[in-house]
């Protein structure tokens, strides 16, 4: 490529929506540049079996540098994620949901519809799990719940204004393979000559000058030159790419997650299902509106298919992390997770909620469930003190893998098309751009979003 090219930073879902999108829509050459050095998706669809699960246990998919601290009383561990092309979607469920109809509603009429929109034309491939691939955890679920009044309802995807309901999972996949951004819109793209990828190609800063983005700069201290930057490292490391250039300060204030606790079982259960999760439920408390998610897990750790879980999440989130650069190079990420009251109230009455639900479970797999990291059954719950309860939440929630929102659309530093106030020719387009995370598993709205931002990099690129 001897004509300047437009770097996308990030082979992810989003920088492979971001290069396939770009690659469609304008003329300008195209290299993605990942800091793994698997091929993943590309040439590797093994590592994406209906299992992510057992994905998290290959070394070449998963990245371990991570460290979060996800609440005020947790110490930082490490945070899930990937590495190699196909980035996070390697890794992670792949789960597919628009959340609840309020979530792009807060960002803003424009927005809303035109995500609507992208949600509904994107090229993608979706795969609804039929009951006779549930696994034990999956059918005590859905029969569970419905014998607790929570109506059947298995389009709860697509479902942006039930409050309540409980049916099989609906997933990014093709057969026995989920799929990723990188089978929908990137191997095409590569294939035709349209996108160069780069890996082992880990981005240390940007290069600016005169207030207009000019390149990358690679942590070996190689340089690229380049026309536009999109930056979809993902909710920390864009942002740390973007405070190692001077373009934001040192402290960043707005990530958000998805805070979650589980119920594991005690004994072992017999496990069938190649799907890692095949269930979903979702449940009001208190004064939310579809913000709680229960899903079902067959297997519980890499290569671990003995137990069952639970998952309790809240999905309505208000708190807010920091990520900040240190002096000395290092990085302190904060997901400052159930730091608001209401978070805690509202995700103690769904546990407690949970209790009965949990009983029922119970007495269809033939074992007892317990709390995460503790001892004690979830009966607990139900008669321990509020104040108990929350420090069981604030001392383990931290199941999900949901960060976003680190730099919001129409916020101090981007504008409402992903682009960086202070610098031409540069953007983000990844989950750091949800002006809040929404009430659903994201990946959807990344990939929709990538690919409204792709669309405006096109049309100005082009006329530049």
């Amino acid at each position: 490529m001897t004509e300047r090219p437009i770097i996308v930073i990030g082979g992810g879902v989003a920088g492979s929506v971001v290069a396939g999108t770009l690659a469609r829509e304008c003329s300008a050459p195209i290299v993605v540049l990942e800091s793994g050095s698997s091929a993943g998706a590309l040439s590797e669809p093994e590592s994406r079996t209906l299992s992510f699960v057992d994905a998290l246990a290959r070394p070449s998919t998963r990245r371990d540098d991570l460290v979060v601290r996800r609440t005020a009383r947790q110490e930082p561990k490490g945070y899930p994620a990937g590495s190699g092309i196909g980035g996070s979607g390697e890794i992670n469920a792949l789960v597919a949901s628009w959340g609840m109809n309020y979530d792009a509603e807060s960002w803003g009429d424009g927005l809303a519809v035109e995500l609507q929109a992208g949600l509904r034309s994107l090229p993608h491939e979706l795969r609804t799990a039929n009951e006779g691939e549930w696994g034990p955890m999956d059918r005590a679920l859905v029969d569970s719940c419905v014998e607790m009044g929570v109506a059947r309802n298995d389009a709860l995807w697509n479902d942006t204004t039930s409050p309540e309901g409980v049916g099989t999972v609906t997933l990014f996949a093709r057969g026995d393979r989920r799929s990723t951004g990188v089978d929908a819109v990137l191997k095409q793209a590569i294939a035709a000559g349209r996108v160069r990828v780069d890996r082992d190609a880990r981005v240390h800063r940007l290069l600016v000058r005169d207030d207009v983005v000019r390149g990358v700069e690679l942590s070996s201290g190689v340089t690229l030159e380049a026309r536009a930057v999109v930056v979809c490292a993902g909710a920390f490391e864009s942002v740390e790419i973007l405070q190692r250039t001077g373009v934001l300060p040192a402290c960043v204030r707005g990530v958000q997650d998805h805070p979650a606790v589980a119920f594991v079982t005690r004994d072992s259960v017999a496990q069938s299902s190649v799907l890692s999760i095949g269930a979903i439920g979702r449940l009001s408390v208190g004064p939310g509106v579809g913000n709680v998610h229960l899903v079902s897990m067959n297997a519980t750790a890499p290569g671990e298919h003995s137990h069952g879980a639970l998952l309790v999440a809240l999905m309505d989130v208000e708190s807010r992390g920091s990520i900040t650069l240190h002096e000395d190079g290092s990085v302190a990420r904060e997901l400052a997770m159930l730091s608001t009251e209401r978070e805690r109230r509202t995700l103690g009455a769904a546990v407690r909620r949970c209790v009965e639900i949990v009983a029922r479970i119970e007495d269809r797999i033939g074992t007892e469930m317990h709390l995460s990291e503790r001892t004690e059954s979830v009966r607990w719950l139900a008669s321990a003190t509020d104040a108990d309860v929350e420090d069981w939440l604030v001392t383990t929630s931290g199941v999900y893998a949901h960060a976003a929102s680190s730099v919001p659309l129409g916020g101090e530093f981007l504008d409402l098309r992903g682009a960086v106030r202070t610098v031409d020719g540069l953007w983000v387009a990844d989950a750091s751009v949800m002006p809040t995370l929404i009430s659903g598993n994201p990946t959807l709205t990344v990939a929709a979003l990538a690919r409204v931002i792709a669309r405006e990099v096109a049309g100005v690129t082009a006329a530049s």
